[in-house]
């Protein structure tokens, strides 16, 4: 790693720690009060960690990343999934959940490619600065698809 960090291991390692205790958590959450306040919420917690991990330079730094990233995307992804799910009939579920997997196969590649040609010209670091803004994205199309929604969240 550019910093010389040997503990790169330890983000990956609370990424997953996280992921899995907060899942349960939020999943209850999503369920009660609808998923627009959980993406954004967990989408500020990514955009924190990807600076928090770009400017680490301790084992420790790494810690706090990994455990914001799982928390915040580990929490995402699966509120995504049962958002995209929520807006289709039954009979249609299966084409939403073969689309959302597809999206993100898709924003995958695409974004490799993209992030490989910048890479050329900037450090991991910038990699990771540079990606963070699209979580701000990601709360700014959340907050717009709920200025559409006209009835309030069905929760379980």
């Amino acid at each position: 790693m550019e910093q010389g960090l040997d503990g790169v291991f330890l983000f990956y390692f609370f990424n997953a720690l996280l992921a899995t205790v907060s899942r349960p958590i939020t999943g209850k959450y999503f369920d009660k009060h609808g998923p627009r306040k959980l993406i954004i919420i967990c989408s500020a917690i990514s955009f924190a960690a990807m600076w928090v991990l770009a400017l680490a330079d301790s084992n420790a730094d790494l810690m706090i990343a990994g455990a914001l990233f799982g928390a915040g995307y580990g929490s995402m992804m699966p509120a995504f999934q049962a958002w995209v799910i929520s807006k289709t009939t039954v009979a249609r579920s299966g084409i939403a959940n073969g689309m959302f997997y597809s999206s993100i196969d898709l924003g995958i590649g695409l974004s490799a490619l993209v992030l490989g040609f910048i890479y050329i010209y900037v450090e991991t670091a910038d990699l990771f600065k540079i990606s963070s803004f699209l979580f701000i994205l990601v709360i700014l199309l959340t907050w717009l698809d709920y200025r559409k929604q006209t009835e309030p969240w069905q929760g379980t």
